[in-house]
């Protein structure tokens, strides 16, 4: 027994303690605009986040001096340099000065270091502290004139950075586009690239003459490079100084073409290697846990439950709806105990449903729609509270479903953490209820076993980036579950035995309610109570309708056309001061213009938010916008920086 403990302890050291080398800063967050003038140089303005780790008397850049594919020279203006320490958005400048001591503040210096400039900022800061710097020039170079197009090649983020860049955003814009004359821009003669990590995208947009580039990270060593072309005429001032009778768009476009293959050729490998390790990673500890299942139900049995009658017509228990939804489907807290939930709440007064547009859901694009009738509830701990932080996430007071699979399309991360947090309580709630699902003891190979699984995942993921995250984890639970039935190889005890038995003979009761002749009255509390528990225990909407019995006056009411504003205010608003229980009821019906009912839309938004997977980007041979190609590194500008 001891040795399974060790081994168990060594999964959870693999999966939780990684180890990770130690960072002087982080850099979270980059931003940089970029405009091409009319002489052809760029004007570039960087903002960099350093959340640091370390006490540091500043930051600084290098950019490199350097030749570009023309073999003109490329360097920064020293006499454009500015910088600024930026403080609640607003730029305080630091004065530029011939040399400074370490400790100073307020000032920056520049100085040539071998084929670079490098350009320091005093700004003393500690441990734990986080600050944002700015600083401008003036590139030359960077901008090529060909007789067939105008080009820009550049690294706006370059290899020498000491840590990775974060969240990079760059935008460049054209100011002779607009000048009186200039070439229209057309999808012929403008045209964008991006080259470096695969994750970057690239949208040039043609009304507005812009480029937007996007990375989630450069890492240390790698380099980020924007290559457009555009009409020359855009840069006059460039054509009369150093026009090129070459033809460069030909050459360009093969060049794409290849890296953009390349890339698309990578993706897919990768994709390959990321597809069948998923499946390994959730299959074998798949396997794992149905053999050590196999093994404990050679064991025995489970306790036979005290509870022995066919139907029960009360409720099973006096747990969360949410609790009983995810024992009933093996300890996983999905759609079904999210619903319940909302539910529940609903009954309470907590949230209200209305339904988009005039309140007789025949607006253009009928949707329903949740009200937070009690803000307040959604503070603290509990089932409860983690539920309404999912639906009205960041401080929303009304949200829609197809607001919540939007959202998971737009900002997946930060809802995954909040379904993490509801499933958490869900998880904290059945196991203070001894409702988890059992472990039995196995032999120790099912350990070592379990710990080389878990180890192989955590190796895949971190070669993958973390896109199989989603299997890791899966497979995690998985493999977990199989240790610690190999490590304690205990059966089913009785109270899970005795609760199940309950909900399904309450379920039964349900589903045979109508054929006994047999209904809830909506009106009683603990009526309403039954509906939300009978779809805690799986029953379908049609039965649970029928098991409700026959709409009462006031809902027939609620379907003509001209109650339907009445209708909208009472389900949203504390039924307007009178005793009305049918917004729980209407859950389970579609409203006037609606095909489903909210039951089914709320279980249809959780799941599509839940499996939400952005699917990667493809690498445009084009120009026309999309990912990056892993090709290029021709383009002038790059360097890096840290801080000293």
């Amino acid at each position: 027994m001891r040795l399974v403990i060790v081994f168990a302890t060594v999964a959870l050291a693999l999966l939780f303690a990684a180890p990770r080398p130690a960072l002087a800063y982080d850099m979270p967050h980059v931003r940089i605009d970029a405009v091409v003038e009319e002489d052809g140089s760029l004007q570039v303005e960087e903002e960099r986040t350093f959340a640091f780790d370390d006490d540091v008397n500043g930051v600084f850049w290098t950019i490199p001096i350097t030749q570009n594919e023309q073999g003109g020279r490329s360097w920064p203006d020293v006499a454009s340099l500015k910088a600024a320490l930026v403080v609640r958005g607003a730029g305080e400048p630091l004065e530029r000065v011939g040399s400074a001591e370490p400790g100073e503040s307020g000032v920056f210096t520049v100085e040539e270091d071998g084929d670079a400039l490098r350009i320091q900022l005093f700004s003393p800061h500690a441990d734990g502290e986080e600050a944002t710097f700015r600083l401008s020039y003036r590139l030359t170079g960077a901008v090529m004139v060909w007789a067939d197009t105008a080009e820009l090649y550049w690294q706006f983020v370059g290899p020498g950075w000491e840590e990775p860049s974060g969240d990079v955003s760059l935008t460049v814009s054209f100011a002779g586009a607009a000048a009186p004359g200039a070439q229209a821009a057309t999808d012929e003669t403008f045209r964008a690239w991006g080259h470096g990590p695969l994750e970057g995208s690239v949208e040039p947009d043609v009304q507005s003459a812009t480029v937007s580039y996007s990375v989630p990270t450069v890492r240390d060593g790698e380099f980020a490079e924007a290559r457009i072309v555009f009409p020359a005429s855009w840069v006059p001032g460039l054509v009369a100084a150093s026009g090129s009778s070459t033809e460069r768009l030909p050459q360009i476009l093969e060049e794409e073409a290849a890296w953009a293959a390349e890339a698309n050729a990578r993706r897919e490998q990768l994709q390959t290697v990321i597809g069948v390790g998923s499946v390994l990673q959730i299959a074998l500890p798949s396997a794992l846990l149905v053999a050590v299942v196999a093994f404990r139900l050679t064991r025995g049995r489970a306790p036979q439950a005290s509870f022995d009658q066919k139907y029960l017509r009360e409720l099973p228990s006096n747990d969360h709806p949410a609790v009983i939804a995810a024992f009933m489907e093996g300890g996983e807290a999905g759609e079904r105990a999210f619903a319940v939930t909302l539910m529940k709440l609903t009954d309470e007064g907590v949230v209200g449903i209305v339904a988009d547009g005039d309140g007789s859901g025949r607006g253009k694009s009928p949707a329903y729609r949740l009200r937070l009738l009690k803000p307040d509830a959604r503070d603290g701990e509990g089932i409860d509270a983690a539920v309404l932080r999912v639906f009205f996430r960041g401080g929303r007071t009304e949200s829609s479903f197809e607001e919540l699979r939007s959202y998971a399309e737009s900002s997946p991360d930060t809802l995954n953490e909040l379904m993490d947090d509801f499933a958490a309580e869900v998880a904290a709630e059945l196991a203070s209820r001894g409702l988890s699902t059992p472990r039995g003891g196995f032999p120790t190979a099912v350990t070592v076993a379990g710990v080389a699984l878990l180890a192989a995942s955590f190796i895949l993921a971190a070669f993958t980036d973390g896109a199989t995250l989603l299997a890791l984890g899966i497979g995690f639970t998985l493999t977990l579950v199989a240790l610690i039935v190999a490590a304690r190889c205990r059966r089913i005890t009785p109270e899970m035995a005795e609760l199940r038995a309950r909900c399904e003979a309450f379920r039964r009761w349900v589903e045979d309610c109508s054929s006994l002749g047999e209904s809830i009255d909506v009106d009683r509390p603990e009526g309403r109570r039954m509906l939300v528990m009978a779809t805690a225990v799986g029953v379908s909407d049609e039965v649970i309708a029928a098991f409700a019995g026959p709409r009462s006056a006031a809902a027939d009411v609620a379907e003509q056309a001209e109650q339907a504003a009445f209708e909208a205010e009472t389900f949203a608003y504390g039924y307007g001061g009178l005793y009305y229980p049918y917004p729980l009821f209407w859950w389970y019906f579609p409203w006037y213009g609606h095909r489903h009912s909210p039951h089914e839309s709320v279980d249809s938004a959780y799941e599509s938010a839940a499996s939400s997977i952005a699917s990667s980007l493809s690498a445009s041979a084009g120009g026309s916008g999309g990912g990056f190609s892993g090709g290029g590194g021709g383009g002038v500008g790059g360097g890096g920086g840290g801080t000293f």
